[in-house]
């Protein structure tokens, strides 16, 4: 048999990559050469590097040049036997006294020597790649056991004798099982803790707020800046992670009354006893507008998290948005929104339905 992997390892070398046209036209004379000589298939060899690393293209050139050479060109059994035993007699007269002898079947019936001989899930895909009719052909030693012709001698006799000899053949390393269990149950932890991460309760937290030596730190500097500034009715003071004043910032988003106030028309009425709704379908440049006209401004996308995260703050509303100011110039420039604590995302700057604003002051 042709073996495949060491074809490739010859011409690529131990390789992770796809075979170039002419590595395989290199490959493919290789191949011709061995079936000229006398070899009748190939060992694809897929489980095994650098065997592993063959394209589905690369192993169907290569078997369709097998594919090519007829039955009646391949040697029956007993010349394969014949060639054996005759390469085993040269070694024999060179000094080889320690080679086995060749074991001889012959009084049975031997199945046909096959082009191919593939081993693993692949070796059917790669068949059918080179002819669609040789996948017959197929024998996929990993699924069956030796054929009983097999075992008058060979490495298959001697580890059904002794399970604990060494056939000389490489197989896959095999993963403990220790270390599939912990491998589990890191994943399991990981993602039990992302989901309370993303999905349990928030605790209540204030921007000043901390241990004791926090608190003790706070007190000690609003003692040295005197009495904090009065915020307007409607705002509260946001503090800066020292504890220093930082500005004021809206309780709520301007209402549907405040803005249409603004604007000089009736606002909608509201249902019941309910205060106005936040205003929506506002576009960027009107709410920037808004803030201006009453020396205001919008958040920025830090001093909006701290705000949400401090007390005072009411959010807009489930699956609302609040514009915020990230600094981006450009009328048409995609402006950044606010409406988790953790996120910060992207809308084009014309009029949402689902967005807000909320405004700040500063001291």
């Amino acid at each position: 048999m042709v073996g495949l992997g060491t074809v490739r390892g010859t011409v690529i070398g131990n390789t992770d990559r796809v075979a170039t046209p002419e590595e395989i036209g290199r490959m493919t004379t290789m191949v011709e050469r061995a079936l000229a000589e006398g070899a009748c298939g190939a060992s694809s060899g897929l489980e095994y590097t650098p065997g592993a690393f063959a394209s589905r293209e690369e192993l169907a050139a290569l078997c369709r040049r097998m594919m090519a050479k007829k039955a009646a060109e391949r040697p029956a059994y007993p010349e394969l036997i014949r060639q054996l035993t005759a390469t085993v007699d040269r070694l024999h007269a060179h000094g080889g006294s320690s080679l086995p002898a060749v074991s001889s079947a012959s009084e049975r019936s031997p199945p046909e020597p096959t082009p191919f001989v593939g081993r693993g899930p692949r070796a059917a895909e790669v068949v059918a790649a080179a002819d669609d009719d040789a996948a017959a052909t197929l024998v996929r030693t990993g699924d069956r056991p030796d054929p009983a012709w097999t075992r008058a001698g060979g490495a298959a006799r001697a580890v059904a004798s002794d399970p604990g000899a060494d056939d000389g053949l490489d197989r896959p390393a095999t993963v403990a099982r220790w270390l599939i269990a912990v491998t589990a149950i890191s994943a399991l932890v990981f993602f039990v803790g992302l989901g309370l991460m993303l999905f349990g309760p928030r605790p209540e937290r204030n921007a000043r707020a901390g241990g004791p030596a926090d608190a003790a730190a706070a007190d000690a500097g609003a003692a040295r800046r005197g009495p904090d500034p009065e915020p307007p009715e409607g705002m509260f003071l946001l503090r800066r992670p020292d504890g220093a004043p930082w500005l004021f910032v809206a309780e709520a988003p301007v209402s549907q009354a405040e803005y249409a106030a603004a604007q000089g028309v009736e606002p909608p009425k509201p249902r019941g006893k309910k205060p106005s709704p936040p205003v929506v379908s506002v576009s960027y440049a009107d709410a920037e507008s808004y803030a201006a006209a009453r020396g205001m401004r919008l958040l920025a996308p830090d001093e909006w998290a701290a705000a949400a995260a401090g007390d005072g703050f009411t959010p807009a509303g489930k699956g609302l948005w609040e514009w915020v100011d990230d600094g981006t110039r450009g009328v048409q420039a995609p402006r950044a929104v606010r409406g988790h604590p953790d996120r910060t995302e992207k809308m084009r700057p014309a009029a949402h339905a689902n967005v807000t604003f909320r405004l700040a002051r500063d001291l």
